[in-house]
């Protein structure tokens, strides 16, 4: 059982690694600001009234680690995400992302639950029974198109900031990639809502279980790999750029 846990942990940390855009904030110390005010690096929002200290006592062994996940990236998941696109048309690899969001109900209600927002976690589980049913197991998204109900996502770490725990320090975590320390326990407990984590533990053969998390992870890969490429060529410092984009993407996520 403690090999088959540390085997589904690891495809499913592959995920996170590349899913940061590539208008990621750059700077070279430890405030990202632009002109007063933080650049979100978010498309559609210009930046965040405030300094944003960022706390990176670690940061030479981050960026060592960040170095070791950018080769990866670049020689081997790259290669991957690759041939992986040119087999899979987009409107397929559209589709297997929505089957994937709509299996993460359990963690977008219950984080919402835990955010006192009611409305929101009752429309995500509405989404997901029309969603499951009439969009064909979430392959297709008639909640929002027919009726309106646009997603509401959240995860555990939005409810701790929600709660006001610090985000902590800076951390980069081998093929993981960047991470609040505070939001580690967030994202332990996104996994443990997981529904396909606990099929593959208990329902349907192992073998089946990490083939389709794996399957969902190289599809987020290769759908958000290019704007890791676009933010690597765009700064002359990655490292700081994507370590600044982390830190606000943050304080963005929770006020939304």
């Amino acid at each position: 059982m403690r090999k088959t846990l540390v085997h589904f942990v690891l495809i499913f940390l592959l995920g996170f690694m590349v899913l940061l855009p590539a208008e990621a904030a750059g700077g070279g110390s430890n405030v990202a600001h632009a002109g007063g005010y933080v650049d979100a690096g978010i498309p559609g929002v210009p930046g965040i009234p405030e300094l944003l200290e960022i706390d990176d006592p670690l940061q030479g062994m981050n960026r060592a680690v960040f170095e070791f996940n950018d080769v990866v990236i670049m020689y081997a998941i790259r290669p991957i995400s690759a041939v992986y696109t040119g087999i899979i048309p987009e409107y397929l690899r559209e589709r297997l992302g929505n089957i994937d969001g709509n299996l993460q109900m359990p963690r977008k209600v219950l984080s919402n639950l835990l955010r006192a927002r009611w409305e929101p976690a009752g429309i995500e589980f509405c989404r997901f029974l029309i969603n499951t049913t009439v969009g064909i197991a979430g392959a297709y998204d008639p909640a929002a198109d027919w009726w309106g109900l646009k997603s509401y996502d959240s995860s555990f770490a939005a409810a701790f900031a929600e709660w006001g725990i610090p985000p902590g320090i800076i951390l980069f975590i081998p093929i993981y990639g960047g991470i609040t320390s505070t939001d580690i326990f967030g994202k332990i407990l996104d996994l443990a809502a997981d529904p396909l984590f606990w099929a593959s533990l208990f329902v349907i053969p192992f073998p089946i279980g990490i083939s389709i998390g794996g399957g969902f992870t190289l599809n987020s890969v290769s759908m958000s790999l290019d704007d890791y490429i676009r933010m690597r060529d765009a700064y002359m410092d990655t490292y700081i750029a994507l370590r600044n984009y982390i830190y606000v993407r943050r304080i963005y996520e929770f006020w939304h």
